[in-house]
């Protein structure tokens, strides 16, 4: 069942966002969120996408996003605004997620997580900081070890809404 608290609104594209501009490992990224948050994480060609990607890694690394996604629907500062799987245009929210997992790949390596637990209070109840926290060394270690390096983004934010978005189905 999808969560709650994340929705999928109507956009229209914007050029400067699109999708096919992103890297693969940011359109997996994408791809999966959006897909878990509608409830299609079971998607046989995302299992394969993550088969091929993180090899022997692949279940630990999608039970990280899963719970990621998860986190972020039950215990998000709002609702986030994300496009439907296949939309071609990335929303401020999905930039937002993406830097979250580099900042998290980034404190692996450097073992700095002043920028992800940053990212993270901008976007979780502070309860939720830890599991999130987890969830995400879990993905950036996969992505590590699978050779998938992150772009570390340069002030990012995830902007506020108001109001609730419009859920496709």
């Amino acid at each position: 069942m999808p969560s709650a608290r994340l929705s999928v609104p109507i956009a229209a594209p914007n050029p400067a966002d699109d999708f096919a501009h992103l890297a693969r490992t940011e359109q997996l990224i994408v791809w999966t969120l959006r897909s878990i948050a509608v409830g299609h994480g079971e998607c046989a060609t995302l299992r394969q996408m993550f088969a091929m990607t993180f090899g022997q890694g692949a279940d630990d690394a999608f039970l990280g996003f899963f719970v990621t996604v998860r986190t972020l629907g039950w215990c998000g500062q709002r609702k986030l605004r994300l496009h439907v799987p296949g939309c071609m245009a990335v929303s401020p929210d999905e930039r937002a997620i993406l830097a979250l997992f580099a900042e998290a790949q980034a404190s692996l390596s450097d073992g700095d997580e002043t920028g992800v637990r940053a990212h993270l209070s901008r976007l979780v109840d502070s309860r939720a900081t830890e599991a999130m926290l987890l969830s995400l060394q879990t993905v950036a270690s996969a992505l590590e070890v699978g050779g998938h390096t992150l772009p570390r983004p340069r002030n990012v934010t995830a902007p506020g809404h108001s109001g609730a978005a419009r859920l496709l189905h």
